[in-house]
C-alpha cells in the first residue's frame, strides 16, 4: 500500500513539472497568454493599495488589482538601502503564474547628501506552473532548472507571492 501511495505521488510530480522542453513552451506561452488577458482586463479590477511590513529594509508599498473576489495582479514598489525594485505579480484561479522583477542597484546608500546613481540594473522574469518554477529568465539568459539560483529564485519569488497575496487580504 505504501508503495502505491508513493508511486501516486511521484506520478504527481513528474506531471507538475514537465521535463521535456516542448512542454515547458507550450506552458509558458499559455502563461504568456494569461499575462495578456489580464493586461487586456486591468482596466475592469479594484484596485487598492497598502504598505507591506517586513518583506523589504526600508519599506514596500503594493497596489492589489482584483476581480470579484479573486486577486489577479499585484504591482509592489520595495526599497533597501542600496537598491529599489519593482514586482508584478500575476495570479490565475488564486495560483502565481508568472512575477516580473526589476532591481535597481546604486552605488551608495539612498539618503546621503550625495544622491547615489544607479550601478546595476537586473530583470527577472518567473514562469511558474502547478505551484512549481519552469523557467527563469534573468535579463535574456535562462537559468537552468534545479541550479543553486533557480531553486532560490523559486523560494524567494513564491514566498514573495504569498506574502503580498496576503497583504493584498487573499
Amino acid at each position: 500500500m505504501k508503495r502505491l501511495a508513493l508511486a501516486a505521488a511521484l506520478a504527481l510530480l513528474a506531471a507538475a513539472r514537465p521535463t521535456s522542453g516542448a512542454g515547458v513552451e507550450e506552458q509558458v506561452a499559455r502563461i504568456r497568454a494569461e499575462v495578456e488577458a489580464i493586461h487586456r482586463e486591468a482596466g475592469t479590477f479594484e484596485t487598492r493599495t497598502v504598505e507591506v511590513e517586513d518583506v523589504a529594509l526600508e519599506g514596500a508599498e503594493a497596489t492589489c488589482h482584483s476581480s470579484g473576489e479573486r486577486l489577479r495582479k499585484v504591482t509592489a514598489r520595495l526599497w533597501g538601502e542600496t537598491w529599489k525594485a519593482s514586482l508584478e505579480l500575476f495570479y490565475v484561479e488564486g495560483d502565481l503564474v508568472f512575477a516580473f522583477r526589476r532591481t535597481s542597484r546604486y552605488d551608495g546608500q539612498i539618503g546621503l547628501e550625495t544622491p547615489p546613481t544607479v550601478a546595476a540594473v537586473e530583470e527577472r522574469r518567473s514562469y511558474f506552473s502547478g505551484g512549481s518554477l519552469i523557467r527563469l529568465l534573468v535579463g535574456r539568459e535562462a537559468v537552468a532548472p534545479g541550479s543553486q539560483a533557480f531553486v532560490e529564485d523559486e523560494r524567494e519569488t513564491k514566498a514573495l507571492g504569498a506574502t503580498f497575496r496576503e497583504a493584498c487580504g487573499e
